[in-house]
């Protein structure tokens, strides 16, 4: 998890935030069963999302740039060998908000499931 955080950077902390809020969200709805606390679950989910779009596009825009930046090293220390493990490094540091959003709306969605069938049985 703190590897996630580290690799993820600035903006893995909003997909963390909305994400939290979003599971305290869903647990108030599956306590609840009451479907006017499901547009809450609904608008923090997509919060999330979206901050998982803009994580892991501001990562990949990091990467980009430091290739930019580097090029001509890179290409001093190794050549294409080089440019190739430094892409490829970013790439994969710049799936960490994907990877911690998307664990977070899975348990979120699970979590709400329950309210959902809660509040089915209720009706």
């Amino acid at each position: 998890m703190l590897m996630l955080l580290r690799e993820g950077g600035w903006p893995i902390w909003f997909t963390l935030l909305f994400g939290l809020a979003a599971l305290v969200a869903s647990t108030r709805f599956a306590r609840s069963a009451d479907r006017r606390h499901l547009g809450l679950v609904i608008g923090l989910s997509l919060a999330t999302l979206f901050s998982v779009c803009n994580g892991v596009a501001a990562d990949l825009a990091a990467v980009g740039h430091h290739l930019n930046a580097h090029w001509n090293s890179y290409f001093a220390a190794g050549g294409y060998q080089s440019v190739a493990t430094v892409t490829a490094q970013g790439c994969a540091e710049s799936m960490s908000p994907a990877i911690l959003g998307f664990t977070l709306l899975s348990l979120i969605w699970l979590v709400a499931a329950v309210g959902l069938e809660r509040a089915a049985r209720l009706d």
